[in-house]
């Protein structure tokens, strides 16, 4: 199971080594490696963007928590919950988990891990300041552990939270920083390409000019906005393509499902109709299938604000 961190399993193939690999360990009857297992399983889902798989392990890993009494399965399922929740952008429902698993595990590392998701989704969620405070010490806690990749975890959205605070050149100072560590310090590339998307993300809007920021920031970013609208749309493109190409990111999956949605997005802001559908279409197609109903509420949207054809 340890070789899905280095390459990815095409999904079918892991479905049935993971189901092999859980009836052997069910069999050997080790609570901690049953656990430990089903953890391997569903962070792999994560990875992939096949959340409907993922919530499927999780939830038999919350399951067999409450048949053994081990808070220790409980802890894991509730932080690998609330990592789907955020993959899925639905960063209240992360929080949730998140917060339960901070008060039900049992092992510092997995308090640590639902501490990172509360951070995470708290940023998202523009709770900025104690979003901030919840990552700053969870990095602190994990590198004082070694634990070099679960600091970076909340890298991304602190350099989100910038953006929704108005720090527009620092934000995208530090989500291209993080992109660049991401992939070329710790190899690590999933994590990059999701750092990609939400900068992909921000060119986006400033594209689409739906959500006018106040006066004051507005001018703050002045400059800023003046020189980065004239490239936004290349950019933009070329971080969504790029990320596309992600081996780790399913094409039945929930992040190719968002790159499409940003790229109809895009399209859209440029008045590439035909475009813009093509790619709604297909992230609808998957939404459906991976049963993401705050997904498909804004696909759904962004296919009736088009016009029809002809």
């Amino acid at each position: 199971m340890l070789s899905i961190v280095i390459e990815p399993i095409p999904p079918d193939e892991f479905e049935r080594t993971a189901e092999s690999a859980y009836a052997k360990v069910q069999a050997y009857g080790d609570v901690y490696i049953v656990g430990r297992t089903i953890m391997a399983i569903v962070w792999n889902h994560v990875h992939s963007g096949l959340l409907l798989e993922g919530r499927r392990w999780a939830d038999r890993l919350m399951a067999f928590g409450r048949e053994q009494q081990d808070p220790r399965a409980l802890g894991m399922a509730l932080w690998l919950l609330g990592w789907l929740d955020i993959v899925a952008q639905d960063y209240s429902a992360g929080l949730a988990h998140g917060e339960e698993c901070e008060r039900l595990a049992l092992t510092p590392i997995d308090r640590q891990l639902g501490q990172t998701v509360v951070g995470n989704c708290q940023l998202l969620l523009g709770r900025v300041t104690e979003g901030i405070k919840t990552v700053v010490r969870h990095r602190q806690q994990a590198l004082a552990n070694g634990w070099h990749l679960s600091a970076m975890s909340g890298e991304i959205a602190l350099a989100v939270s910038m953006l929704l605070s108005g720090e527009f050149a620092k934000g995208v100072r530090t989500l291209e920083s993080v992109i660049e560590r991401s992939e070329n310090e710790y190899g690590y590339r999933v994590y990059a390409d999701l750092g990609r998307i939400y900068l992909a993300e921000f060119y986006v809007l400033l594209l689409r000019g739906t959500r006018k920021p106040p006066l004051r920031i507005l001018l703050k970013n002045l400059l800023f906005l003046l020189r980065i609208k004239r490239v936004a749309a290349k950019k933009a493109e070329a971080l969504l393509q790029e990320a596309r190409r992600d081996p780790w990111f399913c094409d039945r999956g929930v992040a190719r499902a968002r790159i499409d949605f940003d790229l109809g997005e895009l399209y859209a802001a440029t008045g590439q109709a035909g475009l813009a559908r093509k790619h709604f279409e297909a992230a609808r197609a998957i939404a459906v299938a991976q049963q993401v109903p705050k997904m498909l509420a804004r696909i759904e949207a962004a296919i009736n604000s088009i016009a029809a054809p002809g």
